[in-house]
């Protein structure tokens, strides 16, 4: 795919530097997982394979990541926080030896023009976004009103986004009242939703009365995954049959929905290495250390060419991953659409019909 400017919203870049992966103690994926309330845990499944890691700067300065699809542009995105506030740009064109980049903590939520990289003289701002400017609107979502209360999921046509029209809701769910991230599969038949509290596992719902008209509200998971039932799933990516989870506590883990009902644990890779319960919540004196799960790996993205994951963890940093077997992700390879969070834009879903 080829584009004529890449624009990021977030902050400003300045110095490089160079980090080599470590070693690993590893696992295999048939191994049931420890507990966190049994010590850190450390290592991983023998097929997840480590290729960079970045450490930027501690507790809770790394938030979410992104990367960019195309090969030619071996560029991922770090956001930061506190002090740090910004966000990093990494080259991974040698994945084995990621080049990354700090912020300007000078420099507030701003778009760029990225275009010009890997020179990052020429890294420039080309607007910001101010509430309640609202650039770029054209339509409004409106919160459905429902006696199962507000917290959930609402999907949507925005064949015409000036008017959105609500197809259903997931609403009503024991165990959820509000909803977090909702991801579905290429062919929209399933989804894989979170909800962030502790002791909550990632729920796998069938979307298909929904689409039908059969039923305007879903209560009902068909299956369920989590990899410690202490601990708490953050966000996540699918490409199916492949679910790729940050996972707070519980650093990387990768499972199969293939069967939805029944998803499969498929390798994992423990990035954070701390103490359990010791996340984000205390005050300023404490450094904002608290209480909760909420401490680990926290945003996750994979590059479809060639299957790079990328991991941020809150409290280690940047993790750069290869998992054995995945060597890339195409929609059509397995019967479905060609659309994931990172959509093809020159080629389009290349979507096969789709029965419900």
């Amino acid at each position: 795919m080829h584009h004529s400017r890449a624009l990021i919203v977030a902050a400003s870049v300045a110095i490089w530097a160079s980090v080599a992966a470590p070693s690993v103690a590893q696992q295999r994926p048939g191994r049931a997982q420890p507990h966190m309330s049994q010590g850190p845990k450390i290592g991983g499944s023998v097929n997840v394979d480590i290729a960079s890691h970045v450490p930027l700067g501690g507790f809770f300065r790394v938030t979410d990541v992104e990367i960019e699809q195309e090969m030619s542009r071996p560029y991922v995105y770090v956001s930061q926080t506190r002090e740090r506030a910004g966000f990093s740009i990494i080259d991974v064109s040698d994945p084995d030896n990621a080049q990354v980049g700090g912020p300007d903590a000078n420099l507030g939520a701003v778009v760029f023009d990225v275009t010009d990289l890997p020179d990052v003289s020429k890294v420039r701002e080309v607007g910001r976004i101010r509430a309640p400017e609202n650039y770029g609107k054209i339509g409004e979502v409106p919160v459905p009103e429902s006696p199962l209360g507000f917290g959930g999921y609402h999907v949507y046509d925005i064949t015409t986004p000036e008017m959105p029209e609500l197809l259903f809701s997931i609403t009503g769910v024991p165990g959820i009242t509000f909803g977090h991230t909702f991801t579905p599969t290429p062919d929209a038949k399933f989804a894989v939703v979170e909800t962030e509290y502790q002791y909550a596992p990632l729920r796998i719902f069938d979307l298909r009365p929904g689409q039908t008209g059969q039923q305007r509200n879903l209560s009902r998971p068909v299956g369920a995954w989590t990899a410690d039932w202490e601990a708490l799933s953050h966000n996540h990516e699918v490409r199916w049959p492949y679910v790729f989870v940050s996972a707070y506590e519980d650093g990387l883990q990768v499972f199969s929905i293939e069967d939805p009902e029944n998803p499969v644990t498929l390798g994992w890779y423990y990035t954070y290495n701390g103490p359990h319960m010791r996340g984000y919540g205390g005050s300023q004196a404490e450094d904002f250390r608290g209480t909760s799960v909420m401490n680990g790996a926290f945003g996750i993205d994979v590059r479809n060419e060639d299957g790079l994951i990328v991991i941020t963890d809150s409290a280690t940093g940047l993790w750069v991953f290869r998992m054995d077997g995945f060597g890339g992700w195409s929609g059509e390879d397995w019967g479905m659409p060609n659309i994931s969070s990172a959509q093809d834009w020159d080629n389009g879903p290349v979507k096969p019909p789709t029965v419900f």
